[in-house]
């Protein structure tokens, strides 16, 4: 196997495998993109990738320390379900994965207007036309249904389109996934 067919298949495995928080995080920073997916200066957009890092080290080690729950009997389920670190490991969590939803949309967003990639009006059916410019942003409907429905490999598809992984080997842990020497995008 060619060393770029075995990049190309664990960068595209990567964020398959819940590290697509991570992979956002590099494409946001190649974009030159804050931490809301608006288009900023180095200064603003260098840490982007270290707080998408950090969110995620953050759900995870809340499941990690919420997550472990005892056998329970039928009768006490729902008595720890409504406990409070079940409610907060519940409100972090769906805070978390709305704001993977919302960055990942408009990432993808970013990623159509900068290569001028038309919406491919594959979505959900009814979308087509129906949000029009409802939040400020034209054919976002598109965008929200891949982020919701295929956020990993959407994440994945933005990966391969802002990056020349032929010529440029994938890095996993750098603020791009690529090497310095990388042309910017």
């Amino acid at each position: 196997m060619r060393a770029g067919k075995s990049l190309k298949f664990l960068h595209n495995i990567c964020p398959l495998c819940c590290l697509s928080p991570v992979a956002l995080g590099q494409i946001m920073t190649r974009m030159r993109l804050t931490f809301f997916a608006n288009h900023g200066p180095r200064s603003r957009t260098r840490n982007t990738f270290k707080i998408l890092v950090c969110l995620a080290l953050l759900r995870f080690s809340l499941v990690v320390v919420f997550g472990s729950v005892p056998e329970w009997k039928i009768d006490s389920m729902w008595k720890e379900v409504d406990s409070l670190p079940n409610q907060i490991l519940g409100g972090v969590g769906l805070a978390l994965v709305v704001l993977k939803v919302f960055l990942t949309a408009m990432t993808r967003r970013r990623v159509r207007r900068r290569y001028d990639i038309p919406p491919s009006g594959l979505c959900c059916g009814c979308c087509r036309g129906c949000c029009g410019n409802c939040c400020g942003f034209d054919d976002c409907c598109e965008d929200i249904c891949r982020a919701v429905f295929c956020g990993c490999c959407t994440v994945a598809q933005m990966g391969r389109h802002t990056a020349d992984y032929e010529t440029y080997r994938g890095v996993c842990c750098s603020s791009t996934g690529l090497p310095p020497a990388a042309p910017e995008v």
